[in-house]
């Protein structure tokens, strides 16, 4: 059942594929939540700010993101399972444990910003609905594109909300 939900979904997987005029957008969501340009702006970010809120705000990201970082290259190297056929190995400065499915890394990092700024950052709905359509929206992205099988994408989502509510109990 995954393996047919996966190659039904896989619409974006190369330019000629039936929805293929959208993946440049599909790889600008796939970059958005890529852990190199996150982890970097944090830096950066931290780098610059003065306020007491800011840096305990970008330390604890930093450390989420690390978390995160650590905990999909851990069930990557223990779960070892290939990509889709569909996958075109064409992502984002990716290290070897990216070349396994399971989990999806965007996936679990989507869902444990979302709940990270959802749960102490984010008031105005907007806001709040606009990190859910993103935190959703990459998700769907790693299926369209064929980089990931359907349970990767649910079950990797169900492992960031789990990180985050686990770092919130170690938040600094």
């Amino acid at each position: 059942l995954d393996v047919e939900y996966t190659k039904a979904w896989g619409v974006c997987a190369a330019k000629e594929s039936k929805f293929g005029r959208l993946r440049p957008l599909m790889k600008l969501l796939e970059i958005s939540c890529h852990g190199v340009p996150w982890l970097v702006a944090n830096v950066i970010f931290f780098l610059c700010v003065h306020r007491e809120q800011d840096v305990e705000l970008l330390v604890n990201l930093f450390f989420a993101l690390i978390f995160d970082c650590i905990v999909v290259a851990v069930l990557k190297m223990v779960f070892r399972r290939p990509r889709p056929p569909a996958n075109q190995m064409d992502m984002f400065a990716t290290i070897s444990v990216d070349t396994y499915s399971f989990p999806s890394g965007h996936a679990t990092r989507a869902a444990m910003l979302a709940f990270f700024f959802l749960n102490k950052y984010l008031q105005n709905w907007c806001a709040v609905l606009g990190v859910l359509t993103w935190s959703v929206a990459v998700s769907i992205s790693r299926l369209l594109l064929g980089r990931h099988h359907t349970s990767d994408i649910f079950i990797g989502y169900i492992i960031g909300f789990l990180e985050y509510i686990i770092y919130n109990k170690f938040w600094i």
